[in-house]
């Protein structure tokens, strides 16, 4: 089971109530905060982090190491889904 975080629930389940799947790219949308290049943002204890980072790390239960990038294959900032992110 995920992190709580205090009392508003675990990170994926924040995570997953911010977004909307596109039905024609089944890219899952970020409709909460995004930074200037258009990556969602999500607090992560006290710490704000890129949501498609959060969304790979929660998905495939692992952390990924500092050095390495997550790419999107759909070429959408703003993508979530785990089908679309390879380190």
């Amino acid at each position: 089971m995920g992190r709580r975080i205090g009392d508003c629930g675990t990170l994926i389940e924040r995570l997953l109530e911010k977004i909307e799947i596109n039905q024609y790219t089944n890219c899952w949308e970020w409709r909460a905060g995004k930074n200037n290049l258009g990556y969602g943002m999500i607090r992560d204890d006290k710490k704000m982090r890129t949501a498609h980072r959060v969304s790979y790390e929660e998905h495939n239960q692992i952390v990924i190491p500092s050095n390495l990038v997550v790419m999107h294959s759909c070429d959408n900032p703003a993508c979530v889904n785990p089908q679309h992110l390879s380190l």
